[in-house]
C-alpha cells in the first residue's frame, strides 16, 4: 500500500527547443517557486496492484479507496484507449492496463490517479513518433499525485513529461524515444526503479523551478546522453543507480543549485561526467554540485577528478538584441571518496 500526503501549487507553461549538448524548453512559470502559495490539501491516495490480475466484466470496479477501470483484457465494458479511462476516472482511482500492444500516444493526465500496467514487459504503449507518450501537468492551479508503474513506454519524442509536483514514475521500461523522461517546472518527483534505455536523452531537467526532484535506483543504459541537468534545476538528488554504456555522457551538469550525485555505479560511458558552473553562482555557493562515493570503474587514483568549465560573463556585453557571451575556462570537481568496487544496485 502506498500513501501520498503533500500540498503545493503550480502552473506551467512550455515550448521545446534543442540546443546542443542539452535540450532547451522556453517559456516561463506562471508562478515562481518563491511566489508559491501554499494551499491545505490533505490528498491520501491508495493505490493496490493485485497479486493476479482478472478481466472484469465492467469498466469500472468501486472499492472504498476509489474505483478501478480497466484497459484492454476480454471483459466486456472494459476501455480499449487509455485516454478514456483517464477521462472517465476520478481522482483517487487507479487504471489497470492488461498487457497488449497500445499504439497511443499524447496521453494527459491532469487528475491524481494511478496508472498501472499488467507486466511491464508486456503491456506496451508505443507513439508511434508522436510528441510525448505520457504529459502530467497541472490543471486549475490544482498540484497532483500521480503514479506510473509497469509499462514499457516507447517510440516518441518523449516518454513521460512532467509539469506537476509529487509524482511517482517506477518500475518501467522506456525506451527508443528521444527523451526519455523529461522534468520541468516541477517539484518533489520520484523517479525510482526504472530501465531507461536506447533514448537520445535518458532523465532531462529543464525550466526554472525545478527542485526537489530524486532519481534513485534506476538502470540509464545505451543512451547517447544518460542524465542532464540544466537551466538553474535545484536540489536534484541523484543517488544509487547504475549509469553505463552512454555514447556520449553519462551525466551532464549545467545551470544547478546543489545537484547530489551519490553511490552511483557510473562507468563505461564516453564521458563519465561533465559540468559547467556558473562563475558567480560559485562565487554565492561553493559547493553547486556533490560528487561522493560513486563507483567509476577500476581506477589507480585516489580521488576521482571529474574535468568540466567556469562560465564567466565579462563586464561588457553587447547591447541587445545581440545574446549575452560568456567565456569558458577549465575547470575541476571532485569525488574526494569513490568506492572502490561497485554497487549492488539490481534492476527494476
Amino acid at each position: 500500500m502506498i500513501v501520498i500526503i503533500s500540498f503545493a501549487l503550480f502552473y506551467y507553461n512550455k515550448d521545446l527547443n534543442r540546443q546542443g549538448l542539452f535540450i532547451s524548453y522556453g517559456g516561463m512559470a506562471l508562478i515562481q517557486k518563491g511566489q508559491v502559495v501554499l494551499i491545505v490539501l490533505l490528498f491520501i491516495t491508495t493505490c493496490i496492484i493485485p497479486t493476479t490480475a482478472q478481466d472484469i466484466g465492467n469498466s469500472s470496479q468501486s472499492t472504498s479507496r476509489g474505483n478501478w477501470l480497466y484497459v484492454g483484457g476480454s471483459g466486456p465494458g472494459n476501455y480499449s484507449k487509455i485516454q478514456d479511462a483517464i477521462d472517465n476516472a476520478s481522482d483517487g482511482d487507479t487504471v489497470f492496463v492488461y498487457s497488449g500492444n497500445y499504439q497511443q500516444g499524447m496521453i494527459g493526465v491532469n487528475k491524481t490517479i494511478c496508472l498501472r500496467g499488467e507486466d511491464k514487459n508486456t503491456t506496451v504503449i508505443d507513439g508511434c513518433g508522436q510528441t510525448y507518450i505520457f504529459r502530467l501537468v497541472n490543471v486549475d492551479f490544482y498540484t497532483l499525485f500521480i503514479e506510473i508503474n509497469g509499462f514499457t513506454i516507447q517510440n516518441a519524442s518523449a516518454g513521460i513529461e512532467i509539469f506537476s509536483h509529487n509524482n511517482t514514475i517506477s518500475g518501467n521500461i522506456i525506451q527508443n524515444n528521444v527523451y526519455g523522461i523529461v522534468i520541468g517546472w516541477a517539484s518533489n518527483n520520484l523517479i525510482y526503479g526504472n530501465v531507461i534505455r536506447k533514448n537520445s536523452f535518458g532523465i532531462s531537467t529543464l525550466g526554472g523551478d525545478t527542485w526537489n526532484n530524486k532519481i534513485e535506483r534506476n538502470i540509464i543504459e545505451n543512451n547517447s546522453y544518460g542524465i542532464t541537468i540544466r537551466d538553474y534545476a535545484e536540489d536534484t538528488f541523484i543517488q544509487n543507480n547504475t549509469i553505463i554504456n552512454n555514447s556520449e555522457t553519462g551525466i551532464s551538469v549545467n545551470g544547478y543549485r546543489n545537484t547530489v550525485v551519490e553511490k552511483n555505479n557510473i562507468f563505461g560511458n564516453n564521458l563519465n561526467a561533465f559540468f559547467i558552473i556558473d562563475f558567480d553562482s560559485l562565487l554565492r555557493r561553493p559547493r553547486e554540485i556533490t560528487w561522493s562515493k560513486n563507483y567509476w570503474g577500476k581506477t589507480p587514483l585516489r580521488h576521482m577528478i571529474i574535468f568540466g568549465n567556469l562560465k564567466r560573463y565579462p563586464f561588457y556585453q553587447p547591447p541587445p538584441p545581440h545574446p549575452p557571451q560568456y567565456i569558458l575556462y577549465n575547470w575541476l570537481n571532485f569525488d574526494w571518496h569513490p568506492a572502490q568496487e561497485p554497487y549492488d544496485i539490481g534492476g527494476s
